[in-house]
Parts: C-alpha cells; structure tokens; sequence
C-alpha cells in the first residue's frame, strides 16, 4: 500500500485518508477491555506557518526499556497498569505506535528512544514496519473535580504551548470566547470548545478541504475551516488546540490511530485491527496536577473521553 511511503504526520495525513481502499496499519491485544487510541507523534510548535514537531528530544541515552513518569500527572489522579501486544504492519514509520502514557516498551528491533515531553517514541535508524512489541503503559483517568480544580493554573514550563503564530486570524480568537463566554474554568472551557465542534454545526469531510482549497493545519486555513464549518481531523484538531491557547490553555496536536475494529477470539480476549482509515489527530490540553488529557472534537470519528463525575456532597457527612 502507498501509506508504507512514510508517514509525515499533518502533512499528507489528509492524503492518506483520502487513499480509498484501507490498508492494514497494525493489530493489537490488550488486557484493557475497550480499545485505544495509539499516539505516533505530537505537535506542540505553532509559532510558524503550520503545526510543527519542534526539536523532538530523541536521545539514545532515553531507552525505552524504563519510560519517565508522565509530564505533570498528579499523585492523586488514578491510574491503571495496561498490556499492550502490537503487531505493525506496512508501516515505514520512524515513530512507534503506543498508548498514553508508555512506562515501557520491550521487544523492538534496532535502536528506539523516548521524548520526555511528549512520551513519544522514536528512531533515527529503524522503522515501525513489521515490529512485534509489548507496551507497559499507564490509563489515566482524572475526575471531573480534579480538572476543573486546575483552574485556570498555568506553570511556567507549560507557557510555551500556549504560543501562536502572530498572522493568526482573528476569528480563532473571538470565536473561542464566543463559545466560552461564562465558562470559568480550563476544564469548562475545553469542554465547551469541543461541544461545539461536535454539537451538529460541524461536519466530517475529507474532500471539501480538498475543494475548497485549504487542506492543511496552518493558521492560514482556520479562517476558511471555522467559515465553512467542513473538514476532517487535522482541522478540527488544529482548530480547537489553537482556541486553546487563545484562551490560556496549554495546548497540542497528537497524530495517530482511533483505537479500530475489535474482534473477539477464542480464548476471550478482543484483537483491533487498526487501519488507513483509522489514522487520526486530536487536541491535547494541559490541566495543572492531572497532566495531558486527550479531548476528540471531529464529529463522527473517534470517542469522547470520559471523566469521573463531580462529587455528590453527602448531607449526612460532617
């Protein structure tokens, strides 16, 4: 399949969608019961043109057989230790298909690091085509009180995802406080965002960018997307990760797969198939004490993550 070429993440990820025939990108098996969404990459570097990857921190020192503790997660959020079984496919791929977030990955061939901000999982010399590997990884799931308890907190070493380009339209900025107005917090505010996208005014299509001309993620193209309110994942994901940070929300762009198609096999576990089709972008915004948390603003695609509810305050309690 051409998807083997090589993946640039934001770039051609339109063109790959758009490939008709779906191609096998890789199965998996998890003792997690429901699937996953798989990262590849992110992009967190929105001071030019387009999303970029900045200077991903890819050192061979950073092996991947102990993985650093997830950027910012606090000690009171719960966490769930998952397996991971991954087969790739025809993938030509020099970042490695994982779940958030990765504390360890065993069975690669040839030489694989890990980014300490973004827990990506990368290769200078190797290739994610036909590796067989287990990730040890960690489900976070952050309550509602414990995201809207973030506030609107931003620590210093997390102002940089908050950078956008200086020609960004006006429109990404008004219309995110159009949309926000009496939202207080971060968490009230990301959520808002994404209800919006997903509230019926928006629709998926990987052809109108296409005919319209501006299929892209640059800033360029949000005053043409937010206009025509028709697009696929790069620009809802954009969209919503750049409202983000008009509004004081560390933001990024993370690139990879909807978690795909479950089949279960004899012996009771559940196999994904993961394909071309599943290929996918999504927002991640930054919450002070929790960490990153993936939200999914393209209508039809993907699931919109859960979160404990609110607390019930007991009137029998002291």
């Amino acid at each position: 399949a051409g998807f083997s070429t090589g993946i640039n993440p934001i770039i051609t990820l339109g063109d790959d969608l758009r490939r008709g025939t779906p191609s096998l990108a890789l199965r998996y098996t998890s003792n997690q019961a429901d699937g996953q969404y798989l990262r590849l990459t992110t992009l967190a570097d929105f001071s030019g043109r387009s999303w970029g990857d900045g200077d991903p921190k890819i050192l061979p020192e950073n092996g991947v057989d102990a993985i650093g503790a997830a950027p910012g997660l606090g000690p009171d959020v719960p966490v769930t230790a998952v397996t991971t079984d991954i087969t790739v496919s025809n993938i030509l791929s020099r970042w490695l298909p994982a779940p958030y977030a990765p504390t360890s990955v065993t069975g690669l061939v040839g030489a694989w690091a890990w980014d300490p901000d973004a827990l990506t999982i990368g290769t200078e010399l190797s290739s994610a085509r036909g590796q067989q590997y287990t990730v040890e990884s960690q489900r976070i799931a952050p309550s509602i009180d414990q995201l809207s308890a973030a506030g609107t907190t931003v620590e210093p070493e997390f102002e940089r995802y908050l950078l956008v380009p200086e020609d960004l339209p006006p429109i990404v900025g008004s219309t995110a406080l159009e949309v926000t107005a009496g939202a207080t917090t971060n968490y009230e505010k990301a959520v808002a965002l994404q209800d919006y996208f997903r509230g019926g005014e928006f629709t998926y299509s990987e052809k109108a960018p296409v005919d319209n001309g501006y299929d892209g993620s640059g800033a360029s193209v949000l005053d043409a997307f937010l206009a025509a309110k028709a697009g696929y994942c790069v620009h809802f994901s954009s969209a919503m990760a750049s409202m983000a940070r008009t509004l004081g929300i560390p933001a990024r762009i993370a690139v990879g797969f909807t978690p795909g198609q479950g089949t279960l096999q004899d012996d009771g576990t559940t196999e994904y198939t993961v394909t071309t089709f599943n290929l996918h972008a999504w927002p991640e915004l930054y919450f002070a004490n929790v960490g990153w948390v993936r939200f999914e603003p393209t209508p039809g695609r993907g699931t919109v993550p859960e979160f404990a509810p609110l607390a019930v305050d007991d009137p029998a309690t002291p």
